[in-house]
Protein backbone atom coordinates (compact mmCIF):
# COMPACT_ATOMS: atom_id res chain seq x y z
CA UNK A 1 0.00 0.00 0.00
CA UNK A 2 2.59 2.08 1.02
CA UNK A 3 4.21 1.55 -2.88
CA UNK A 4 1.32 2.72 -4.40
CA UNK A 5 1.21 5.78 -2.73
CA UNK A 6 4.67 6.77 -3.25
CA UNK A 7 3.99 5.77 -6.91
CA UNK A 8 0.54 7.32 -7.48
CA UNK A 9 2.49 10.97 -5.66
CA UNK A 10 5.58 10.33 -8.52
CA UNK A 11 2.90 10.29 -10.96
CA UNK A 12 0.99 13.26 -9.52
CA UNK A 13 4.00 15.33 -9.42
CA UNK A 14 5.10 14.07 -13.16
CA UNK A 15 1.62 14.75 -14.76
CA UNK A 16 1.88 18.60 -12.94
CA UNK A 17 5.45 19.18 -14.75
CA UNK A 18 4.14 18.26 -18.15
CA UNK A 19 0.69 20.49 -17.27
CA UNK A 20 3.42 23.46 -16.42
CA UNK A 21 4.91 23.02 -19.41
CA UNK A 22 2.69 22.28 -21.83
CA UNK A 23 3.44 18.45 -23.03
CA UNK A 24 -0.33 17.91 -22.50
CA UNK A 25 0.12 14.69 -24.55
CA UNK A 26 2.47 13.39 -21.53
CA UNK A 27 0.41 14.68 -18.90
CA UNK A 28 -2.64 12.92 -20.14
CA UNK A 29 -0.14 9.67 -20.06
CA UNK A 30 0.99 10.06 -16.51
CA UNK A 31 -3.20 11.00 -15.85
CA UNK A 32 -4.47 7.64 -17.00
CA UNK A 33 -2.02 5.91 -15.04
CA UNK A 34 -2.88 7.16 -12.10
CA UNK A 35 -6.91 6.70 -12.95
CA UNK A 36 -5.85 3.10 -13.37
CA UNK A 37 -4.10 2.87 -10.34
CA UNK A 38 -6.87 4.55 -8.41
CA UNK A 39 -9.55 2.14 -9.97
CA UNK A 40 -10.08 -0.14 -7.48
CA UNK A 41 -11.74 2.16 -5.19
CA UNK A 42 -14.10 3.73 -7.82
CA UNK A 43 -16.21 7.04 -6.79
CA UNK A 44 -13.34 7.44 -4.14
CA UNK A 45 -11.90 10.75 -3.31
CA UNK A 46 -8.90 10.41 -5.03
CA UNK A 47 -10.80 8.18 -8.03
CA UNK A 48 -13.17 11.17 -9.16
CA UNK A 49 -10.53 13.65 -8.74
CA UNK A 50 -8.05 11.64 -10.69
CA UNK A 51 -10.45 10.95 -13.51
CA UNK A 52 -10.99 15.16 -13.27
CA UNK A 53 -6.99 15.78 -13.82
CA UNK A 54 -7.64 13.18 -16.51
CA UNK A 55 -10.55 15.11 -18.20
CA UNK A 56 -8.47 18.83 -17.49
CA UNK A 57 -5.33 16.98 -19.44
CA UNK A 58 -7.58 16.35 -22.31
CA UNK A 59 -9.32 19.25 -22.07
CA UNK A 60 -5.99 21.03 -22.34
CA UNK A 61 -4.78 18.73 -25.24
CA UNK A 62 -8.49 20.33 -27.54
CA UNK A 63 -9.68 17.01 -27.67
CA UNK A 64 -12.83 17.99 -26.24
CA UNK A 65 -14.97 14.99 -27.55
CA UNK A 66 -12.88 12.85 -25.73
CA UNK A 67 -13.45 14.93 -22.17
CA UNK A 68 -17.10 14.69 -23.43
CA UNK A 69 -16.61 10.76 -23.86
CA UNK A 70 -14.84 10.46 -20.74
CA UNK A 71 -17.32 11.95 -18.14
CA UNK A 72 -20.25 10.35 -19.43
CA UNK A 73 -18.46 6.74 -19.85
CA UNK A 74 -17.48 7.22 -16.04
CA UNK A 75 -20.54 8.30 -14.79
CA UNK A 76 -19.06 11.51 -13.35
CA UNK A 77 -20.69 13.92 -15.61
CA UNK A 78 -22.88 15.51 -13.21
CA UNK A 79 -20.90 14.68 -10.15
CA UNK A 80 -20.54 18.37 -9.13
CA UNK A 81 -20.41 21.54 -10.42
CA UNK A 82 -16.67 21.21 -11.21
CA UNK A 83 -17.55 18.19 -13.54
CA UNK A 84 -20.37 19.92 -15.27
CA UNK A 85 -18.40 23.05 -15.58
CA UNK A 86 -15.71 21.38 -17.98
CA UNK A 87 -18.35 18.84 -19.71
CA UNK A 88 -20.02 22.27 -20.87
CA UNK A 89 -16.43 23.60 -22.19
CA UNK A 90 -15.65 21.08 -23.61
CA UNK A 91 -19.13 20.58 -25.32
CA UNK A 92 -18.78 24.44 -26.13
CA UNK A 93 -15.23 24.33 -27.54
CA UNK A 94 -16.91 21.10 -30.02
CA UNK A 95 -18.96 23.59 -31.39
CA UNK A 96 -21.80 22.04 -30.11
CA UNK A 97 -23.52 24.95 -28.45
CA UNK A 98 -26.74 22.97 -27.66
CA UNK A 99 -25.45 20.51 -25.61
CA UNK A 100 -23.39 23.22 -23.57
CA UNK A 101 -26.39 24.92 -23.16
CA UNK A 102 -28.30 21.66 -22.20
CA UNK A 103 -25.83 21.04 -19.60
CA UNK A 104 -24.78 24.33 -17.89
CA UNK A 105 -29.15 25.24 -17.51
CA UNK A 106 -30.07 21.46 -16.02
CA UNK A 107 -30.18 21.84 -12.32
CA UNK A 108 -27.73 19.79 -9.77
CA UNK A 109 -29.42 18.03 -7.52
CA UNK A 110 -26.22 16.87 -5.93
CA UNK A 111 -27.86 16.39 -2.59
CA UNK A 112 -30.38 14.39 -3.77
CA UNK A 113 -29.50 12.39 -6.71
CA UNK A 114 -25.61 12.25 -5.80
CA UNK A 115 -25.07 11.51 -1.62
CA UNK A 116 -21.75 10.45 -2.66
CA UNK A 117 -20.48 13.74 -4.56
CA UNK A 118 -20.12 15.53 -1.24
CA UNK A 119 -18.82 19.25 -1.24
CA UNK A 120 -16.92 20.50 -3.76
CA UNK A 121 -15.32 23.49 -3.26
CA UNK A 122 -13.33 24.66 -0.40
CA UNK A 123 -14.24 28.15 -0.05
CA UNK A 124 -17.39 30.43 -1.06
CA UNK A 125 -14.73 32.20 -3.33
CA UNK A 126 -14.17 29.22 -5.48
CA UNK A 127 -17.76 28.50 -5.45
CA UNK A 128 -18.29 31.98 -7.18
CA UNK A 129 -15.94 31.67 -9.62
CA UNK A 130 -17.16 28.51 -10.58
CA UNK A 131 -20.68 30.06 -11.12
CA UNK A 132 -19.18 32.69 -12.87
CA UNK A 133 -17.49 30.84 -15.07
CA UNK A 134 -20.91 28.98 -15.80
CA UNK A 135 -22.62 32.26 -16.80
CA UNK A 136 -19.99 33.46 -18.81
CA UNK A 137 -19.58 29.66 -21.21
CA UNK A 138 -23.64 29.88 -21.17
CA UNK A 139 -23.47 33.95 -22.69
CA UNK A 140 -20.82 32.69 -25.17
CA UNK A 141 -23.18 29.71 -26.25
CA UNK A 142 -25.88 32.09 -26.54
CA UNK A 143 -23.76 34.04 -28.67
CA UNK A 144 -22.53 32.20 -30.94
CA UNK A 145 -26.01 31.03 -31.44
CA UNK A 146 -27.13 34.72 -32.27
CA UNK A 147 -29.41 34.62 -28.81
CA UNK A 148 -27.98 38.42 -27.71
CA UNK A 149 -30.55 38.76 -24.81
CA UNK A 150 -29.58 34.97 -23.11
CA UNK A 151 -25.76 36.01 -24.10
CA UNK A 152 -26.41 39.32 -22.01
CA UNK A 153 -28.44 38.08 -19.33
CA UNK A 154 -25.70 35.33 -18.73
CA UNK A 155 -22.82 37.50 -19.60
CA UNK A 156 -24.02 39.88 -16.85
CA UNK A 157 -24.57 37.54 -14.27
CA UNK A 158 -21.14 35.97 -14.70
CA UNK A 159 -20.07 39.39 -13.94
CA UNK A 160 -22.85 39.95 -10.89
CA UNK A 161 -21.26 36.37 -9.25
CA UNK A 162 -17.81 37.76 -9.47
CA UNK A 163 -16.76 40.72 -11.10
CA UNK A 164 -13.10 39.35 -11.65
CA UNK A 165 -14.43 37.99 -14.62
CA UNK A 166 -12.46 40.13 -16.72
CA UNK A 167 -13.83 38.17 -20.24
CA UNK A 168 -17.56 38.18 -19.38
CA UNK A 169 -16.79 42.19 -18.65
CA UNK A 170 -14.61 42.37 -22.12
CA UNK A 171 -17.22 40.18 -24.32
CA UNK A 172 -20.26 42.69 -23.21
CA UNK A 173 -18.05 45.81 -24.13
CA UNK A 174 -15.82 44.47 -27.50
CA UNK A 175 -19.22 42.87 -28.79
CA UNK A 176 -21.30 45.50 -28.72
CA UNK A 177 -23.63 43.39 -26.55
CA UNK A 178 -24.78 46.27 -24.84
CA UNK A 179 -26.87 49.25 -25.58
CA UNK A 180 -24.56 52.45 -25.91
CA UNK A 181 -26.26 54.06 -22.55
CA UNK A 182 -25.01 50.87 -20.79
CA UNK A 183 -21.62 50.58 -22.08
CA UNK A 184 -21.08 54.53 -21.53
CA UNK A 185 -21.36 53.82 -17.97
CA UNK A 186 -18.95 50.41 -17.73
Amino acid sequence: MVRKEILLKYLREQMTKCKETHCYQSAIFYADKIVTLCKDTVMSSDYVSSMYELAQCYFCNKEYLRVVQLLDKSGLSFFNERFRVLLGQAFFFAGNYDECINVLETNLMEETTNPAAGKCFTDTKEELYFQSLKHLVLGKAYEAQENKAFAVQNLKQALTTSCENVEAFERLISNYLLPHEESKAA
